[in-house]
């Protein structure tokens, strides 16, 4: 009998904690979506809000460089939405070249800072490196086009040490003209690989 009773309580406690859990679960996701709902609204009133000065700033009294970027990215936009056949507000527009000015801010604050870090006063690709290492692809891309630009630099200016340890550029003997005005300029002793190979060039 005493038994009874004891699982009888026992039992209707649970059924009270389950009812209790089920309502504070209910009121939490209530509260939970009331929230989303406030969150979701105050940002479109700031996009909202923010609309008509991104408009008078970009078409008014903004800076040069601001308004550059933003002649971008419209010509960018029109050449999207004429590829993709859809229309791109101007809004969207706008608060692109926000989000891009706020970005150049902070990408010049950092490399301005890991060239400080390096007890260096000049920014280098090193820097830029740095700043996008948490994006392998384009930090490959970045490191590849570094690296052909760097063999360009290489074949297209041959230079030749001095007697006096200076490195002079040299110009190949095919690319000098018999015949125009940069003759001079361009066959010269200096720019030949040798003063026996200028004096046969130019008898």
């Amino acid at each position: 009998m005493c038994e009874e009773r004891v699982l009888g309580r026992r039992s209707e406690i649970e059924a009270q904690i389950q009812k209790l859990t089920d309502e504070i679960i209910e009121n939490q996701a209530a509260s939970v979506n009331q929230h989303k709902e406030e969150a979701i609204n105050l940002l479109l009133r700031l996009v909202m809000d923010i609309q008509p000065r991104l408009h008078q700033n970009y078409r008014v009294g903004a800076a040069e460089h601001k308004a550059e970027l933003h002649y971008s990215c419209t010509k960018l936009a029109e050449e999207i939405a004429e590829k993709q056949g859809c229309a791109i507000g101007l809004d969207i527009v706008c608060l692109v070249t926000e989000l891009l000015f706020r970005f150049y801010q902070v990408l010049a604050t950092d490399l301005e800072c890991f060239a400080k870090h390096a007890r260096r006063t000049t920014v280098n690709v090193d820097d830029v490196l740095c700043f996008v290492r948490r994006n392998p692809q384009l930090l490959q891309i970045l490191s590849d086009h570094h690296k052909q630009q760097t063999v360009k630099k290489k074949t297209n200016s041959i230079s030749l040490v001095g007697p006096s340890g200076t490195k002079v550029k040299t110009t190949k003997v095919s690319d000098c003209k018999p015949d125009g005005t940069d003759r001079l300029a361009v066959c010269t002793p200096d720019s030949s690989v040798s003063l026996t190979e200028w004096f046969n060039t130019n008898d």
